[in-house]
């Protein structure tokens, strides 16, 4: 059996293990430092981890943001790698790795990992949201990740929460999105708003420790944050009357992110109970940070 290098090429770091076709991890989840400012970065980064298991692996599977053609192996925007806009990626990493290499959107990844054998694998219609530096994501029909028409599906950053907003004049266009609006990174920078303090000095743990803590002010923004979530989820479910949405990202492992979604979901339902859509069931990823690995490697195998 053939054994896979898997990588996922993040915006503060490339996590990386090596996996077996059957989805066995062969090696310990690591983190890697990664370069998002020039493509000559990147390749020595992934020179160390090209060193770090040489011998060990077949094939090379990619999950990595941005616009991605997984067909012909190509970045058409790459999102925090934007100096590879345009990339013919599956060249440019299998002359790194000398193996046949595989790339796919994270998000699409995500959903793949999680409607093949995690939270989606028993319905037919679902949604994975990754809630992270923006909203990744991606949508399963009939048990199939759905690329879109020209592989931009699923890029729930873009999500529209203002629809005055956007029209304005001298207005910022992602504050008008979901992404600007709902996403982990926004949600620590509206509490350091709210506290008056420098970004860089907030980030999810502190958020998180002080709003157990029974910090008004983290209540607040949380609450802000969960009607949000619950609100775009809504406005999905109308378009396309899934069966369940899987919560990822690094602030899904605390419970109440989930919990507070759906109550909140639960409570939107509630007070429209003439909308024709059925209310979705609302739960968490099962495979966490190693969902985007696991799912590069399933679109490996449908290329091979």
């Amino acid at each position: 059996m053939k054994q896979i290098l898997t990588l996922d090429l993040g915006g503060s770091s490339i996590k990386h293990a090596l996996l077996s076709e059957s989805g066995s991890f062969l090696s310990d989840y690591g983190r890697h430092e990664t370069d998002t400012e020039s493509a000559d970065g990147l390749k020595e980064k992934l020179k160390e981890l090209r060193n770090q298991y040489a011998g060990q692996y077949d094939g090379l599977a990619v999950s990595m943001p941005g616009k991605i053609n997984t067909k012909e192996g190509r970045c058409v925007t790459a999102g925090a790698y934007h100096r590879l806009d345009g990339t013919d990626m599956k060249r440019f990493l299998e002359e790194i790795f000398e193996v046949p290499a595989v790339i796919a959107n994270d998000g699409k990844c995500a959903a793949y990992a999680e409607a093949e054998s995690g939270s989606l694998k028993d319905v037919a219609n679902g949604a994975v949201i990754v809630f992270g530096t923006g909203i990744g994501g991606g949508i399963v029909l009939n048990h199939k990740v759905w690329m879109g028409s020209d592989s931009g599906a699923g890029e729930l950053s873009w999500l529209p929460t203002d629809f005055r907003g956007i029209f304005q004049k001298n207005r910022e266009l992602y504050t008008s999105m979901w992404g600007g609006n709902c996403s982990a990174h926004a949600l620590t920078v509206h509490f350091a708003d709210k506290k008056g303090i420098p970004e860089t000095e907030m980030d999810g743990e502190r958020f998180f420790r002080d709003l157990k803590a029974g910090d008004a002010d983290a209540a607040e923004v949380f609450r802000d944050f969960a009607q949000q979530c619950a609100a775009g989820i809504f406005a999905m479910q109308s378009m396309l009357e899934l069966q369940r949405f899987a919560i990822g990202g690094g602030i899904s492992a605390e419970p109440e992110v989930t919990e507070t979604i759906r109550a909140n979901l639960d409570e939107l339902f509630a007070e429209s109970s003439w909308i024709p859509c059925s209310k979705p069931e609302v739960t968490v990823c099962r495979y966490g940070n190693q969902a985007n690995l696991i799912g590069a490697l399933n679109f490996y195998l449908d290329q091979q």
